[in-house]
């Protein structure tokens, strides 16, 4: 029942797309490596929109072939300085594992300028299995990045470090150290690669050592 209403969470989303202007989606295979998961294959969609002047909208669905699926929702209600964006947003994560539920939610605030973002934020979780429950009453998340090539049309580079990239929400001591490049050979239509690596064992605190994935796929602008 809970994937039924999740679903439709994420139908919701795109459907947003049809009524919005300057938004992306974009399909990707995900593949690598993980302490829980050994080899693991992904795949991805995910949606950004501004169905409105200061109001966008993320989110999407990720289906793990190892194990199960990841849906997280990001709208978000940004202000646009001379030089720089600011905005506020909620975060709701939701991932089944056999017959566990983890479910996060919260919210932070944003920056971004033509060369550096940052987000700030912070989420609560509840792990349910069965009659059991589990609760982290207070994470942070947060993301920080680079844009390397801003004024190349044809070109997107960036690096950034974050616990929270989309489907991928972890504690603040497992951040993730990503690349990601867009290339655009036809005009809206792009090829995305990537990569990210979560360092291991960091204070000894991690209960996945280590994590690698590389990415490839198409997104379309418009």
């Amino acid at each position: 029942m809970r994937h039924k209403y999740i679903l439709l969470l994420l139908f919701s989303v795109f459907s947003s797309l049809l009524y919005a202007q300057d938004n992306t989606v974009e399909l990707s295979v995900k593949g690598g490596n993980n302490m829980a998961l050994g080899n693991f294959v992904a795949l991805s969609i995910d949606a950004n929109t501004v169905p409105c002047k200061s109001f966008s909208l993320k989110g999407g669905l990720q289906y793990n072939f190892s194990s199960d699926f990841v849906a997280e929702v990001r709208p978000a209600y940004f202000y646009d300085l001379p030089k720089m964006r600011l905005s506020v947003e909620a975060l709701v994560h939701y991932q089944p594992l056999n017959n566990i539920h983890n479910v996060a939610a919260g919210g932070g605030f944003g920056l971004r300028t033509r060369y550096l973002w940052a987000t700030l934020g912070y989420y609560h979780r509840s792990i349910t299995s069965g009659k059991s429950r589990f609760c982290e009453p207070f994470n942070l998340y947060y993301e920080f990045g680079v844009n390397v090539l801003p004024s190349v049309e044809i070109c997107d580079l960036m690096f950034s470090i974050s616990n929270s990239r989309i489907f991928d929400l972890e504690r603040h001591y497992q951040p993730s150290l990503i690349v990601d490049c867009m290339l655009y050979p036809i005009e809206k239509w792009g090829v995305v690669l990537g990569a990210c690596y979560k360092p291991a064992g960091m204070f000894n605190l991690s209960s996945d050592y280590y994590q690698f994935y590389a990415n490839i796929g198409v997104c379309y602008k418009w």
